[in-house]
């Protein structure tokens, strides 16, 4: 597998991660649980996701070229042709709204296609601008300028909470006391931004 880092994106830099090129050898994959949603493109090539391991390629979910990937609890199986191509970023913690509009609980252990979250045409537009793109920079460029099209749409929505992971492990009553609320709301505005318990989140 080669994988390639891009910088983030300066303008969208408090939204999200580092973007990643990869290519991969083909063939069956475990997906190890992520803990952020994650935005994926296809540039060439095919990815199906598997509800078990033996399910047969025929029956196993083909992903659309682009999707946002909920955060997982757990293991996923993929399978992948030989040589697919992908650019794969993840959303910063509690960022979703402000790119997607919706927060993190509306698509923990599920994937999206982008067609089913941007108006009409939009996700045929961007994906054919990313296919036209002829180097990694013009294909980094064209990601940038979608994403950056997708957020001003939501540019105006709060943020979910996000939790530094350097106060993971602080009790319930200290974290509820950092956010100005009170336990209840705490673990409210936790789950509607990651999608699982503090608990569940801790494991």
């Amino acid at each position: 597998m080669s994988i390639s880092v891009f910088a983030r994106f300066p303008r969208l830099a408090p939204m999200l991660g580092d973007v990643l090129a990869a290519t991969l050898p083909g063939g069956p994959y475990q997906l190890p649980a992520t803990l952020q949603p994650m935005l994926l493109v296809i540039l060439h090539g095919e990815i199906r996701l598997r509800a078990w391991p033996g399910q047969p390629l025929a029956e196993a979910r083909r992903l659309p070229m682009l999707g946002l990937s909920g955060a997982t609890t757990g293991i996923r199986y993929a399978w992948a042709t030989p040589g697919t191509r992908i650019l794969l970023a993840s959303v910063q913690p509690g960022q979703l709204p402000r790119l997607f509009g919706l927060s993190g609980q509306a698509v923990i252990e599920d994937f999206v296609p982008l067609d089913a979250l941007l108006p009409p045409g939009w996700a045929s537009e961007w994906a054919e601008q990313l296919l036209q793109a002829a180097t990694p920079a013009q294909q980094r460029q064209q990601l940038e300028h979608g994403l950056w099209r997708v957020h001003t749409r939501h540019d105006q929505q709060p943020a979910d909470l996000a939790l530094p992971i350097s106060l993971l492990a602080r009790p319930l009553l200290e974290l509820a006391d950092v956010f100005s609320l009170s336990p209840r709301q705490f673990e409210r505005q936790f789950l509607r931004s990651y999608g699982q318990s503090l608990r569940a989140f801790r494991q």
